[in-house]
């Protein structure tokens, strides 16, 4: 019969049916919200929320892959108004309303989340910072919420390669050009340019046919670049989890 905490007013943290007596209301900001998300390290359901997994809600019968059931009517509505048919697709495409099309049996699909790590939309509300400048655009852009930019792995073009100084290297131990030269008479004739050569006499001058010449140098030139041209990892240490978005 004695009193231990008397105090009139408290706000209850989540939802109440009241009867406690305190005669206070929930503060809406105290619990969570639908539509709101949360991320955990752990997998699988969670009672009241679905994954952001890119499969689909709708009502009891309409063969949604994440959860058909009538309480995601509310959840239905907020991703119908809040996202795109691109980010979100409706099946059959969308209707005069999200109460309409939630009425019609069709679905609606969750944001796919998997794989993915959360950022910023680059204006926020503030012009935009211009930070996703050269960042790929997978779908969407960057000041639209629920867009995707960003790679895994990156292959590197020539404009992005560092500059390099290749350094030939040229062997030369020494060569000999033998140009072996036959003609009738016995005149100098110049070969090639600043060269001047005195004819061999032929052993047959009656079979003489012309002249020739061989060459053997030995020099060899190399330049050795290695590059395999693959792929590099662009992805950063990640702790990974589910995306839960309440009912």
């Amino acid at each position: 019969g004695v009193a231990q905490l008397e105090q009139d007013n408290l706000l209850v943290i989540g939802p109440s049916s009241g009867g406690g007596g305190g005669g206070g209301s929930v503060d809406p900001t105290t619990i969570f919200q639908t539509g709101d998300v949360m991320w955990l390290d752990v997998q699988g359901p969670r009672t009241g929320w679905v994954r952001d997994n890119g499969r689909t809600v709708g009502s009891a019968v309409s063969g949604a892959t994440e959860r058909a059931n009538a309480d995601v009517a509310a959840l239905f509505s907020f991703l119908w108004t809040n996202y795109s048919n691109t980010i979100c697709p409706v099946s059959g495409g969308r209707g005069a309303s999200a109460v309409a099309d939630f009425a019609a049996n069709k679905t609606i699909t969750l944001p796919d989340k998997r794989g993915y790590v959360p950022g910023g939309l680059d204006d926020m509300g503030n012009s935009a910072a211009s930070r996703y400048a050269n960042v790929p655009v997978v779908s969407g852009d960057a000041i639209t919420a629920g867009s995707v930019l960003g790679e895994a792995t990156h292959t590197i073009t020539k404009a992005e390669s560092a500059v390099l100084t290749y350094v030939g290297v040229v062997t030369d131990p020494g060569h000999v050009h033998a140009i072996p030269l036959l003609a009738k008479g016995d005149q100098p004739f110049s070969v090639g340019v600043g060269l001047v050569a005195t004819p061999d006499t032929p052993s047959n001058p009656a079979t003489y046919t012309g002249a020739s010449k061989s060459n053997t140098t030995g020099i060899t030139v190399g330049v050795t670049a290695d590059a395999g041209g693959g792929a590099h990892n662009t992805v950063q240490k990640t702790v990974l989890g589910t995306f839960y978005r309440k009912l």
